[in-house]
Order: C-alpha cells, then structure tokens, then sequence
C-alpha cells in the first residue's frame, strides 16, 4: 500500500514538474522577446514603464516558478529515494521467503521420504504379521488335525 502511495506522489511530483517547466520555458520565452524588442525612440514614458513593469513581473514570476520547480525536484528526488528503499525492501523480503520456500521444500522433501520410509516399514510390518497369522492358522490346523 504503502508502495503505491509512493508511486502516485512520483507521478503528481512529476506531473507538477512538467507544468513548471511549461511555464518557465514560457516565461524565458517573453522576457526574451521583451529584451530582443529594442527600445524605440518614438516609445513615450508610459510605454517604456509598461514594458519595464511587464519585464520585472515576467522576471519575478520566472523567479517564483524557478523556487517552485526547486522545491518539487526535491520532493521527486525524496520520494524516488523512498521508492526505491521500499523496492529494495520487497526485494530483501522476497529473496527470504524464497529461502524459506526452499528450506521448507527441503524440509518436506525430508519429511516425505522419511514419511514414505516409515509407510514403507508399516507395510512391512503387515505383511510380516499377515505372514505370522498364516504360520499361526497353519500351526494351530497341525495341533488340531
């Protein structure tokens, strides 16, 4: 369970990154286009402080998008190092039920041939007692015949 929580924080983590990143590229994009415009003399005042606070909120956002983006590329790399320490403990605790599985395999085998001994010995035994009453019926006929 614990596993598949992990799996889905991966996939949000890095469905949240790419947005991001959308972003950002989109950002760089404008302000790029902002600093390649060069300034016109016919541009008056107001069009210059326009393009300038355009500029600083573009630059401030990309900023905040850049700490955002940061702070999610920690949390992917946090939860991929969970990921990856519960994998290795599912890995750790397969090997030892397998070893288990085989030590208990080995166990029953054990136990099966000693099972099958003791089967064996009990029919044996039958027999040998089936053989006696025969010597018995046989040795009382001779007694009473």
């Amino acid at each position: 369970m614990q596993l598949y929580k992990l799996e889905k924080r991966l996939q949000t983590e890095s469905l949240t990154i790419q947005g991001l990143q959308k972003d950002k590229d989109m950002l760089e994009r404008a302000l790029e286009e902002l600093h390649s415009h060069p300034y016109g003399a016919s541009e008056s005042i107001m069009e210059l402080e326009k393009r300038n606070r355009k500029r600083d909120y573009l630059e401030k956002e990309l900023s905040r998008l850049r700490s955002h983006l940061a702070v999610s590329a920690r949390r992917l790399e946090e939860t991929a190092t969970e990921n990856s320490r519960l994998e290795h403990e599912m890995m750790m605790l397969r090997q030892k039920i397998q070893t288990n599985m085989a030590r208990n395999a080995q166990r029953e085998s054990v136990g099966s041939s000693e099972a099958k001994h003791i089967e064996s010995e009990m029919l044996r035994v039958q027999s040998l007692l089936e053989d006696l009453q025969k010597r018995r019926l046989e040795l009382s006929d001779q007694f009473c015949g």
